[in-house]
């Protein structure tokens, strides 16, 4: 959590020195972002990681597809996998002439193991975030998420693992968790 807080200081002591640009209808965005766990979430091994692509409808308003991935270990939902997440998200900006510009996004994500069970879940993330400009085509973001998951997937604990049925895990978790991303995004 020191972390997080840290990066967000830095990150808002840098957007008062830059100016935002204003980004324009018909507008592309290509973003990538490593997410970051901010409460006690077991099984991550590496960054989990985002990519996004959107189109502008208007100068506060872009829609677009997302793709993400992860490598679990033993104690997640799904075990030791691969995860994969195909889904779409819309965002508003509050563009007002400030260096830091506000936004909120709604993301609407499918979670799927690599192991042949296709073990799918839903994921509805809200994303209050800011965002400034580094350059007219290149703009750096923060964002806290909140997660809703039509599965346990958060704080997950394996209990106990049944030896002669190696598929079913019984353990417990919570429908809802708490991440942050850093956005790097390139209009083009």
């Amino acid at each position: 959590m020191k972390k997080a807080i840290s990066i967000l200081s830095g990150f808002l002591f840098a957007a008062t020195l830059l100016a935002a640009s204003p980004t324009q209808q018909g507008t592309y965005e290509a973003r990538i972002e490593p997410l970051a766990d901010l409460g006690e979430v077991e099984g991550n091994v590496g960054v989990p990681i985002r990519g996004a692509f959107g189109y502008y409808f208007s100068q506060n308003f872009h829609v677009g597809v997302c793709m993400s991935f992860a490598k679990k270990e033993f104690e997640s939902y799904w075990g030791k996998a691969n995860l994969w997440g195909l889904g779409l998200y819309g965002e508003f900006s509050l563009d007002r002439d400030w260096p830091v510009v506000p936004y909120i996004g709604l993301t609407g994500t499918f979670l799927d193991d690599s192991n042949d069970n296709r073990d799918v879940v839903l994921v509805l993330t809200v994303s209050p975030g800011l965002k400034v400009s580094l350059s007219e085509y290149i703009s750096l973001s923060v964002q806290a998420n909140w997660n809703a998951a039509t599965e346990d997937i958060y704080q997950f604990e394996r209990r106990i693992v049944i030896p002669s049925d190696l598929d079913t895990i019984r353990g417990a978790g919570e429908a809802t968790g708490v991440t942050g991303a850093v956005a790097l995004r390139f209009l083009l």
